[in-house]
């Protein structure tokens, strides 16, 4: 058994040499990008500010993406080492310089750089070593099928030896009384996921690019396709189709939140196409049709999800996430077209002439790689739509006078304030308020220190509002309490109330039994004892005195009021309550100011005579 284990070990070694020798570039970026997570995870301080640390994990995991690809390409068209090495160092040269040229916020990072060029590089690996041969369908099947499965494996052993070593400290802790730091057990995970699951995946990925023999199509793939896949996507389809054809009867346009499902049930089917590949002539019929009619079925979803995110874009602009969406819609329907108008072999005269499944990927990655920089790309053509929104908000208000804004002297509407309060919370997320210098300049607003978004909308003379500031509701929200002291009272209790629906709520306890009930007309709250007193809690008082306090931090939606600013106290006849609001809402209706809901904990005592 000890030559047995030997050998393993020694094995393992080798394999861990070849796919060093093999991809030199991608196996020291995904060892690096460990490194830097652990030293982040450490709080080692390898870069001065945090966002930092989250644009340079970005960047190494985009570069192992793009030197892998790199290195597959130089495979399949027989490259030197040296050729395959510097098309690798030129395209992570060029990534790094989108990646530390965009602003240091979360989002922008986010969906500027990880949204279009995460799957751009995922579709470059899968597509690359056949980008000299597009036609070689049975052969890309072939080497993708290895390629997922070998990443499937890699996170299979990946958790395993995180589990394993998390397992370890655990049991070390029990066994010896020791006390590890938590950071040790998000190594683990470190380790696992961001070094083992990677090497272990690159270690598998396949050698050599010829076709497949016949029959290639292994088993488990034909039930998996036959039976799951292709009735899924058929069922998501014919969703889809009864919704086009309830749009079309009722003419009611797709909300823009659709999009994003029929994004995600398209790329579904998609990916079910290429994977029912090899079962397109000897498949069961169901499959068979599929694979034949499968993009014509595209059309309508292409037009519904083109549909539904111009109604989101004519509303609230583009965003990077719409842009995406957008880029995504035009693509099926791209390949929708070019697959359902192709010309067709006639029998006996060769091979399909029609493009080949290498161009549904590699189209993809194209755009989306193109989609991440320039004016063109997702984040400039979001920026410049925001601005233009936000002139034509001031505009229509009288606040733009030769391109410049001026300053409101007085309240405008309500919900143009809303969005501009919105526009401007996007372009501090994406760290783009010097987008703003040209058409802000006449204000006292320094947009290179990139301000807030209230100090943006301040310096308009407007007041900040947040998302759902309905001008018939105010929203009162306290910020939770690090801990709660409960001891002059016997009895605790969370409160939910909700008016028309639960209004009353009955609190039993050893110390007694209480009825509480919330008159939202009246705009208070009662606590009844069984066979004592009644002691009521006026939150219509509690609004008059928070309103100016939260209209000070320029909205009464969201403030950051604090435990006492929401703490009410009542006693009477011996009996001592607290009530501890974490929300409360009131609403202006026809009868007047009513309390619409709060949320909360009431606190019950008795106090000694």
């Amino acid at each position: 058994m000890q030559i047995l284990s030997l050998l393993a070990w020694r094995d393992l070694a080798r394999g861990l040499k070849a796919t060093v020798l093999r991809f030199p570039l991608p196996v020291a970026l995904t060892t690096l990008q460990a490194a830097l997570l652990m030293a982040w995870n450490h709080d080692l301080g390898v870069f001065d500010r945090e966002d930092e640390h989250f644009r340079a994990v970005a960047f190494l995991l985009l570069a192992l993406f793009g030197a892998l690809g790199s290195d597959l390409l130089a495979e399949g068209r027989g490259w030197s080492r040296p050729k395959g090495l510097a098309l690798s160092l030129g395209l992570v040269l060029l990534l790094g310089l989108r990646s530390f040229t965009l602003p240091a916020t979360d989002e922008a990072i986010w969906t500027a750089l990880l949204l279009p060029l995460l799957p751009a590089g995922l579709l470059f690996v899968a597509c690359a070593p056949f980008l000299a041969r597009l036609g070689a369908d049975d052969a890309f099947w072939d080497f993708n099928r290895g390629l997922w499965l070998s990443a499937a494996f890699g996170l299979l052993v990946g958790m395993i030896f995180a589990l394993g070593l998390h397992a370890f400290c655990a049991a070390l802790e029990a066994l010896f009384e020791l006390d590890i730091d938590g950071d040790i057990y998000d190594d683990n995970w470190i380790l696992g996921l961001a070094l083992v699951w990677p090497l272990q995946a690159l270690s598998g990925v396949p050698k050599g690019f010829a076709d497949p023999e016949a029959d290639y199509c292994p088993t488990w793939a034909r039930h998996l396709i036959g039976l799951f896949l292709v009735p899924f996507t058929l069922a998501y389809l014919l969703l889809l189709y009864a919704y086009g054809a309830k749009t079309l009867i009722a003419w009611d346009l797709p909300r823009g939140e659709l999009g994003f499902l029929v994004a995600g049930c398209a790329a579904f089917g998609v990916a079910t196409f290429l994977f029912a590949h090899p079962l397109r002539d000897s498949g069961n019929l169901l499959v068979r049709r599929f694979c034949r009619f499968f993009h014509l079925a595209l059309l309508v979803p292409a037009g519904l999800l083109l549909l539904a995110i111009a109604v989101r874009i004519e509303a609230y602009g583009v965003t990077e996430p719409r842009y995406a969406v957008a880029v995504f819609g035009l693509w099926l329907l791209g390949i929708a077209l070019a697959f359902t108008f192709r010309r067709r072999p006639k029998p006996g005269l060769g091979p399909d002439p029609g493009p080949g499944l290498v161009l549904l990927p590699l189209s993809l990655a194209c755009l989306l790689a193109l989609g991440s920089f320039g004016p063109w790309g997702g984040f400039g053509v979001s920026t410049d739509s925001q601005v233009t929104r936000l002139e034509r908000l001031l505009a229509r208000n009288g606040l733009l006078a030769e391109g410049q804004a001026l300053r409101a002297a007085g309240p405008i509407d309500r919900s143009d304030e809303a969005e501009i309060s919105a526009i401007a919370r996007y372009l501090k997320r994406m760290g783009k308020q010097p987008a703003l210098a040209p058409l802000l300049s006449a204000l006292e607003l320094d947009l290179a220190a990139r301000p807030s978004a209230q100090d943006i909308v301040a310096a308009l003379g407007l007041t900040f509002r947040w998302p759902g500031d309905d001008p018939d509701r105010e929203y009162y929200h306290a910020s939770s309490p690090d801990q709660l002291d409960v001891t002059p009272f016997q009895v605790y209790r969370e409160l939910l109330l909700d008016t028309p629906y639960r209004t009353e709520v009955d609190v039993e306890s050893d110390a007694g039994r209480y009825l509480v009930r919330l008159d939202g007309t009246a705009g208070r709250l009662s606590v009844t004892e069984e066979n004592g007193p009644s002691l009521d809690f006026d939150l219509a008082a509690l609004r008059t005195r928070l309103k100016p306090r939260a209209e000070s931090d320029g909205s009464t939606t969201q403030g950051t009021l604090s435990q006492e600013e929401m703490t009410l106290e009542s006693r009477e006849g011996g009996l001592h309550l607290r009530l501890i609001l974490d929300a409360v809402t009131f609403e202006h209706g026809a009868e007047g100011l009513k309390v619409n809901d709060i949320s909360g904990v009431l606190l019950i005592g008795r106090e000694q005579p």
